[in-house]
């Protein structure tokens, strides 16, 4: 997931679009921890207006090349004739938050918003709103969906990623547990779930892909994009 920089660059998502073959899906969030942002001289308080910003001006730059752009930090006044990428008019692009303006913004920019399911206590320290069990998450997906429809948008045409539980595949438990919140998330309308594979090898990782595609992904009640 990308964070709010002081200005916004589109050449490596771009480029990761053509050597993936337009593949790329482009997650982006306001970010949470000030020390980022003090390392880069960025003004944590302003990142909203500056994630907005730089929304836009990848957006603008995607689809115009030609037309100037210009930010409170950044400026690209003549042509940006950088690499395209494969997708047209360009990446999908997804918000990550809870909030009502995290909502909103991804009615404004996005193709696809990312919800944190998580207790109150981790949703204050990274800054958005409680999320915390299916129940609320299926309540926050009907308010976006409304707002989607009042904006003149397919309330069904913006996918919903979720986090997929921790799993061990070597545990029948661990693995039942999984596909029951990936299927009652997906009954309120989840539509991606983002999987954290073994790490440990490149061979661990290929394996725990194709365990977990086999266990719970073709096993899943609604099985939808892997």
């Amino acid at each position: 997931m990308k964070y709010t920089l002081e200005y916004p660059s589109e050449l490596p998502d771009a480029v990761d679009d053509v050597v993936s073959g337009g593949r790329l899906i482009a997650g982006v969030g306001a970010g949470y921890l000030r020390s980022e942002f003090s390392a880069l001289g960025v003004d944590f308080d302003r990142r909203a207006e500056l994630l907005d910003e730089a929304l836009g001006a990848l957006r603008s730059i995607w689809t115009d090349p030609e037309t100037p752009v210009r930010g409170r930090g950044f400026e690209a006044v003549g042509p940006v004739w950088l690499q395209p990428p494969a997708q047209r008019p360009h990446p999908p692009i997804w918000i990550g938050g809870n909030s009502k303006v995290a909502l909103r913004r991804v009615v404004d920019y996005g193709s696809g918003w990312m919800p944190l399911i998580a207790p109150a206590g981790m949703a204050s320290v990274i800054r958005t709103a409680a999320i915390q069990d299916a129940e609320q998450f299926g309540a926050a997906l009907d308010e976006l969906r409304a707002r989607l429809a009042d904006a003149g948008r397919d309330p069904m045409s913006v996918d919903v990623q979720v986090v997929c539980p921790h799993t061990d595949i070597d545990d029948e438990a661990s693995l039942r547990h999984a596909l029951d919140v990936l299927d009652e998330l997906a009954s309120y309308g989840a539509t991606w779930a983002v999987v954290h594979v073994d790490g440990s090898s490149p061979r661990a990782a290929l394996d725990f892909i194709t365990f977990f595609g086999e266990a719970v992904v073709r096993t899943s009640r609604r099985a939808g994009p892997a």
